[in-house]
């Protein structure tokens, strides 16, 4: 009878199902690749239980894959070069969007068209020294200024930014999708002057018609120790693109529940369904970098390192 009852037991266990492959995934506000991939099922589908925590920024989402919070983040490939830079051995291993995505706006009534006539101006960015304001040194080295020949405010993102640049408490600023579209509704005579949203803007301001952005970073000790769940996480994030490359933008908006949608169609067109990171765009990224960010240029890194392509496979892959 022991034996009968232990084969049955061992029955149980044989039709018992797997546990799950759980992953903590942080991603931040905006990025609508890894909702939709949890919204879709498309997690599901490759046997994942994500749990998805959406936090204000990449910055954050670092700091959670830096304290070992979380196993993967959404967040910039500029953050693993400059992790990297840190000594922090931070991988990209799926690029999502290959757009830079800013633009410096002038405020209206100001008279502004040009980079130029920025002398002697203030220029707002979301915070000092970060993404935006590198982003504003480029542009006024490429229009003969100096980053001293201009003073810089911190005004936030979205709602905040709109207000500091309709009341003139900027001259100009840099700015997101989320604030761009906003304020062109707003202002007809909003001038743009300059933009990385379209390959043409991109091409004009880093010589390349794609920049790496959005990316899936994770630490090079947890794509060693789980290659599987690394796999299947870059199948369901392509598998979120690919719906959102044959869907338009009217449905990605009604499925993600909230969002802008002139935003939506200035933003959704460059994500990259090829999830790979191209060798010379990257090489794109760390120029940048390096001109701006001492640790990056002291590092005297090659692109090659901070990212690799081993687990971007095609979402019907198996």
């Amino acid at each position: 009878m022991r034996y009968l009852t232990l084969l049955s037991l061992l029955g149980l266990a044989s039709c018992a199902k797997p546990d799950p492959l759980r992953v903590r995934l942080v991603t931040f506000q905006g990025a609508e690749a890894p909702l939709l991939a949890q919204k879709l099922g498309f997690f599901a589908q490759e046997g994942l239980v994500v749990d998805l925590q959406e936090i204000s920024g990449a910055g954050k989402a670092m700091e959670a894959l830096l304290s070992g919070s979380a196993d993967s983040i959404v967040g910039t490939y500029e953050q693993a070069i400059q992790a990297q830079a840190l000594g922090k051995p931070v991988v990209a291993y799926l690029q999502l969007t290959d757009c830079h995505c800013l633009a410096m706006v002038a405020a209206p009534g100001k008279g502004i068209t040009e980079v130029g006539q920025l002398k002697g101006k203030v220029i707002g960015v979301a915070a000092p020294g970060g993404q935006m304001q590198n982003f504003a040194t480029r542009l006024l080295e490429q229009a003969g200024l100096a980053p001293t020949d201009v003073s810089f405010a911190a005004i936030g993102v979205g709602p905040s930014a709109l207000v500091a640049i309709e009341s003139g408490k900027v001259d100009a600023a840099i700015v997101l999708a989320s604030t761009l579209v906003p304020l062109r509704q707003r202002n007809a005579n909003a001038v743009t002057l300059a933009e990385t949203f379209s390959p043409e803007g991109n091409r004009r301001v880093f010589g390349s018609d794609g920049y790496p952005s959005m990316s899936l970073l994770a630490q090079r000790d947890w794509l060693k120790a789980n290659p599987d769940r690394a796999r299947r996480m870059t199948r369901a994030l392509r598998a979120a693109v690919n719906w959102i490359k044959s869907n338009p933008p009217e449905a990605v908006l009604a499925k993600l529940g909230a969002g802008n949608l002139e935003a939506l169609r200035l933003h959704l067109p460059r994500y990259d369904p090829r999830g790979e990171f191209q060798l010379e765009q990257t090489r794109t990224v760390l120029d940048f970098l390096a001109r701006h960010n001492p640790a990056v240029r002291d590092a005297k890194m090659n692109s090659a390192q901070t990212f690799t392509n081993e687990f971007a496979q095609p979402a019907s892959g198996r």
